[in-house]
């Protein structure tokens, strides 16, 4: 005769191994549900302080670079590479010369090469401090019928780097934000230099420099209004 009772106890017994057993995948689920989200929690932190530190140490460079002797430490090798930029010269707007071998090495087709003699081309930090000295500069190319664009504005995918040299190579004019000594922006130059491109350089600065600036491609400002009146001045004379 078939025993109901044996049968219900097999039952009430696989009922609670079951509950048992989905308790404990609950619980394994919650517990990696909440360590993702300390991960993410983790990382959103880091994330915060890192900015943070970025944006102390930025400050810092600022306040450093605004001292007149300072200034002249950090920067001569860069003031006078664009001194002997200025005097050599730079390409003519409708040329494109022999650069072959680099542009290769880094994956660039020369055939979609095409100098653009509206374009300028800002080299600047990225950080929010930065983002209206590069809206001042860019409303004034503007109003020139230049466009004024920095690497981040276009959508790139995989490397940065054959993008943004594509970019150097098909603009008329590099404007150069060295505030901050961002070391992107420092190579980013030096290939224009070498590129012999037309290059402005753009600093804020706190006191009157203890030395002669005789490059006239090199911008040493206060405040925004004054960036905008010695921007558009030079700009108009690397248009001729």
């Amino acid at each position: 005769m078939f025993d109901y009772k044996e049968l219900a106890i097999l039952l009430v017994s696989v009922i609670s191994f079951m509950s048992a057993f989905m308790a404990v995948i609950l619980s394994i689920q919650n517990r990696r549900k909440k360590e993702r989200y300390d991960e993410v929690l983790n990382r959103v932190e880091l994330e915060q302080m890192r900015q943070e530190f970025e944006n102390k140490i930025y400050g810092l460079n600022l306040k450093l670079s605004e001292d007149n002797i300072r200034w002249n430490k950090v920067n001569h090798l860069i003031y006078d590479s664009q001194k002997f930029n200025a005097e050599r010269g730079s390409i003519a707007n409708n040329e494109l010369f022999d650069v072959t071998g680099f542009i290769k090495n880094i994956g660039i087709d020369k055939e979609n090469l095409e100098l653009n003699p509206e374009l300028v081309f800002m080299l600047t930090p990225f950080q929010d401090i930065e983002w209206e000295t590069f809206v001042a500069v860019r409303d004034v190319c503007n109003n020139l019928s230049l466009k004024c664009v920095r690497g981040d504005e276009k959508h790139i995918k995989g490397e940065i780097l054959p993008s943004v040299m594509k970019s150097i190579l098909e603009a008329r004019i590099i404007i150069v934000n060295i505030n901050g000594r961002n070391p992107n922006v420092f190579y980013e130059l030096g290939i224009a230099h070498a590129l012999g491109k037309k290059t402005i350089l753009i600093s804020k600065f706190g006191e009157e420099l203890p030395f002669d600036i005789k490059s006239k491609n090199i911008i040493l400002y206060k405040e925004i209004p004054e960036l905008k009146t010695k921007i558009k001045d030079a700009l108009f004379k690397a248009l001729v």
